[in-house]
């Protein structure tokens, strides 16, 4: 969020997010409604977990991609990796049991994520404070028209 606001910019909301990635259509991925490995880095034969990777495909990475690897696997906008590779914050938070401890919103999957997973409506809730390699974020913006 420090980052975002740095750039003029904040995290996106869920409900944007999932926008950004399904588009109108609301597709099941960035890409349509039908999986495709080799549009998305996910738990692949490369994948770090031997039991519950899917061996049918190989997207050559075993863990996060660079960024313009899977063009096949941008979302209506033109959007990278809205599926697979690092999960992404959102601004959504999450009411827990625990009131003291903020909990948001990550979309998207991760290259640890199995196929089903990396949907556009899949979530995860976790502890704002968790630092992992798997997840990271993207900044949006609010552009009004005239």
């Amino acid at each position: 969020a420090i980052y975002c606001a740095w750039r003029q910019a904040r995290l996106p909301s869920e409900i944007e997010w999932e926008f950004a990635a399904s588009g109108i259509e609301n597709f099941l991925f960035p890409w349509g409604n039908e999986f495709d490995g080799s549009r998305v880095n996910f738990c692949d034969t490369n994948c770090l977990f031997v039991n519950g990777a899917n061996t049918i495909w190989d997207d050559e990475f075993s863990q996060i991609a660079p960024v313009y690897s899977f063009q096949s696997g941008r979302s209506w906008l033109g959007l990278f990796n809205m599926s697979g590779n690092v999960a992404e914050w959102t601004s959504t938070i999450v009411t827990t049991e625990n009131e003291a401890t903020e909990s948001r919103v990550v979309k998207g999957g991760s290259y640890l994520s199995f196929g089903d997973e990396v949907t556009t409506w899949s979530r995860l809730v976790l502890v704002a404070s968790a630092n992992l390699d798997e997840i990271g974020f993207r900044c949006a913006r609010t552009f009004l028209e005239n």
